[in-house]
């Protein structure tokens, strides 16, 4: 590691430090506990973490980025469960029927359209309308795991009114992403 990102890393760590320290300083003269401030040190670790990986990851950082994100998504989610059932006094157990779910789904998703893009080599554009409709299915599964959750079907759902703005916005995107496709594959063509 060079001289410079280890001076940026540690220019980048002092702030999460600070605001460590200030939340364990805070919670504890308040409430004579530390409750709230584990959410925000947890909250801090990660995003110091992140941002750590992507000035020291080299060459596959986005993959050390995601890998990181993908391990500490659900522990910090049981963190939040469990501080926020410390101020319940009927506590609610939400992560393993709803947040693991939800975050695995979107983790997925996401690694699944990186896996694309890696493979296929695709343009912006295509990626772009291959997102939208991956966003169309993310909404319908998160809206039924808070239907689940709540024991209701009434959420609003833009995918059922309005599922033109999905499709539409996605018939663009890829439209414009294979016909700058075909020219690049032209051009290259007319080339050799």
């Amino acid at each position: 590691m060079s001289k410079k990102r280890k001076l940026w890393s540690i220019y980048l760590a002092v702030p999460f430090g600070i605001a460590v320290i200030v939340c364990l300083i805070t919670n504890y003269a308040l409430d004579r506990a530390f409750t709230w401030s584990l959410i925000a040190i947890g909250g801090c670790i990660f995003a110091c973490l992140l941002l750590q990986l992507l000035i020291n990851g080299g060459k596959h950082r986005l993959l050390l980025l995601y890998a990181a994100i993908c391990i500490l998504t659900i522990p910090y989610l049981y963190l939040i469960e469990m501080v926020s059932n410390l101020y319940l006094s009927d506590p609610v157990y939400w992560v393993s029927g709803f947040g693991a779910p939800i975050s695995i789904f979107w983790l997925a998703v996401l690694g699944i359209l990186v896996l694309i893009r890696t493979l296929a080599h695709a343009n912006v554009w295509m990626m772009a309308g291959l997102f939208v409709l991956t966003f169309y299915i993310g909404e319908k599964y998160t809206n039924f795991k808070v239907d689940e959750l709540v024991g209701t079907n009434q959420s609003w759902r833009l995918s059922e009114h309005y599922p033109v703005i999905y499709f539409g916005t996605a018939a663009v995107f890829l439209f414009i992403g294979i016909v700058l496709a075909a020219v690049r594959y032209v051009k290259g063509s007319a080339v050799e």
